[in-house]
């Protein structure tokens, strides 16, 4: 019989919540992407991170369920493009692009 677990999902900056796993962990990163989907009610494409305690606590790309555990803590970001508009819409903003898509460690502004 397995057993439940929970994960701390980071949606945000500011933003996270509980993931009840009642079966426990499922097998494939994609069986819990779907899970996490689900009840936190994504719509838009998105990638996981874990916090690696060997390397600190930093973020790494979930690559495999044997990284995580019960009570693990992931990251969700976002794979939705950027989209820049038009000069008339107002002041730059940073938007973050992701690290696999931004070679240069800095932010771009886009309009919004």
């Amino acid at each position: 019989m397995a057993t439940s677990a929970v994960l701390r999902v980071i949606l945000g900056e500011n933003s996270s919540q509980r993931v009840v796993l009642p079966l426990g962990l499922p097998d494939t990163v994609t069986e819990l992407e779907n899970e996490i989907r689900r009840q936190c009610q994504l719509q838009d494409p998105f990638r996981l991170q874990f916090m690696d305690e060997l390397f600190g606590n930093i973020f790494q790309d979930l690559t495999s369920m044997e990284e995580i555990q019960d009570r693990a803590t992931v990251k969700v970001l976002s794979l939705r493009p950027v989209v820049a508009g038009s000069c008339d819409n107002g002041p730059l903003t940073p938007t973050h692009v992701p690290n696999h898509l931004n070679p240069h460690p800095f932010h771009l502004l886009t309009l919004l």
